[in-house]
């Protein structure tokens, strides 16, 4: 893993998820999340349970049971594992109408993309991210560095808002801090 200053430290990310009142961190995890992830395990954020899944369809669908039982979880995955669980986002969030935030690491990203249009990564999966979220019209907003880190409750905020799904695209590996 390789740092830059698109990198945003893990502490930082999970005070904006603090802040919104998370409950839960119901995860597929994901490297470019990775220091998120062990602060979590690391009892970081004592009030969040993680929860961690053995598919991305799985995960949503815990999501949202934690949500219809009061609960304020976030998602966490890998792009790929987006693409793998469209359909249950589809069904389970936008047409069943229900708020899931979702964290999504755009691994694969190369270093000379960071700081430019991800839709111009030579890596299909990052190029494509966007599209399927559009696809699916679930907004999405991009966390490109540390400047960026109120995009996390953009998000959350338009999740409950209109509903439906809204992704954060964590464009660089996450820091230790």
């Amino acid at each position: 893993m390789t740092l830059t200053r698109y990198s945003v430290p893990a502490t930082a990310i999970l005070g904006e998820l603090a802040a919104c009142g998370t409950t839960h961190f119901v995860t597929m995890p994901d490297y470019v999340q990775i220091s998120v992830h062990h602060r979590l395990e690391d009892g970081y954020l004592e009030q969040v349970d993680v929860v961690n899944c053995a598919t991305e369809d799985e995960a949503v669908s815990i999501a949202f049971g934690l949500h219809i039982g009061g609960k304020v979880p976030w998602l966490s995955m890998q792009n790929q594992g987006l693409f793998a669980c469209a359909n249950a986002l589809l069904s389970v969030g936008v047409n069943s109408r229900t708020p899931l935030p979702i964290v999504v690491g755009q691994w694969g990203r190369e270093l000379d993309n960071l700081g430019h249009d991800p839709r111009a990564s030579a890596r299909l999966v990052v190029r494509k991210t966007e599209v399927l979220l559009d696809a699916l019209d679930i907004p999405y907003f991009r966390l490109e560095g540390p400047d960026d880190l109120p995009v996390i409750r953009k998000a959350f905020d338009a999740a409950h808002d209109a509903e439906i799904p809204a992704a954060v695209l964590v464009g660089a590996h996450t820091s230790w801090d």
